[in-house]
């Protein structure tokens, strides 16, 4: 990462498109996820139909790639255009998410970061739930590059900015007042947290016991829950020195009766999102040291 940041920084504002190429040649022989290759590879081929392995790994590999040449354009003024190359599935849920603000749930698609930036950028003020880079099992190879994006990306949450889970007597005093500002709170729940409320929910031949306290916050304030995911178009991940298209696909899921009906819909779309493309999803590299569903 080290390297990257050093081509970034150092070739003139003329050069993006030749320090992305040479991004690219840098990831095909630096990809920190290269060590966990067979954990990701595997619990995919367990879990869904590949028609081509070796397609779905260079398509994975990619898409972290692309989520890491956009974390360079944040800081620049041409960032800011990003909001026009990217396709929004629901107008109206976009106008609640600006007006009324909520909870909104999202996925580990690498893109996380960026979908944050993109909310902000549309006129969301936002707040995100996030582990501390210190936590990853990556962090002595990306630990003071993940610390930037962070800092980076919260410059276009619209006035909002990172609540991390090492502190969460502060969250849960910070997301009610978040609520009640009609902000919005973007969260990550495709996660194995287990806890006496959790319900126990199969996700392909494993079952997962997500956390619940965000998504019951929510139902407390009676404030607007919606789906959200930022997913790049594949045809520019497999190009990265060109622009890049996303779509934001956004659904409501705030009329549902309990908090585990809301989390099956959740773990039902990302199947289903997989089923098309399955290299979108960080989840496989953890998916396989899940319990295994005696269903």
């Amino acid at each position: 990462m080290k390297t990257l940041d050093f081509i970034n920084a150092k070739l003139p504002p003329g050069g993006k498109v030749f320090s992305r190429s040479l991004s690219n040649l840098v990831f095909r022989s630096l990809n920190p996820y290269e060590i966990f290759q067979s954990e990701i590879r595997n619990a995919c081929i367990e879990s869904i139909e590949l028609k081509d392995k070796e397609e779905f790994w260079r398509l994975w590999t990619l898409n972290f790639q692309r989520s890491i040449l956009d974390y360079y354009q944040y800081p620049e003024k041409s960032f800011r255009s990003i909001a026009q190359q990217v396709s929004i599935s629901n107008l109206r849920c976009l106008e609640t998410l600006r007006t009324e603000g909520g909870l909104v749930l999202t996925y580990h698609f690498h893109h996380q970061n960026t979908l944050c930036c993109v909310l902000g950028l549309l006129g969301v003020t936002v707040w995100a739930v996030a582990n501390r880079p210190e936590s990853s099992q990556l962090y002595p190879y990306i630990g003071h590059w993940a610390s930037k994006l962070n800092r980076l990306s919260q410059y276009h949450f619209c006035g909002g900015q990172y609540l991390y889970t090492d502190d969460l007597k502060s969250i849960a005093r910070q997301v009610p007042q978040i609520f009640q500002n009609r902000s919005a709170l973007v969260c990550l729940v495709d996660v194995h947290q287990p806890s006496p409320r959790s319900p126990v929910l199969q996700l392909y031949k494993r079952s997962i016991e997500p956390p619940v306290g965000v998504i019951e916050s929510a139902r407390r304030a009676k404030i607007p829950i919606h789906l959200v995911a930022l997913m790049p178009d594949r045809s520019t991940i497999m190009r990265p020195s060109s622009q890049i298209n996303y779509e934001l696909w956004i659904e409501e899921l705030t009329n549902f009766k309990d908090t585990a009906s809301i989390l099956r819909v959740y773990f039902d779309r990302l199947e289903q999102l997989l089923s098309r493309s399955p290299y979108l999803w960080q989840g496989w590299q953890w998916l396989g040291g899940l319990p295994r569903n005696n269903v």
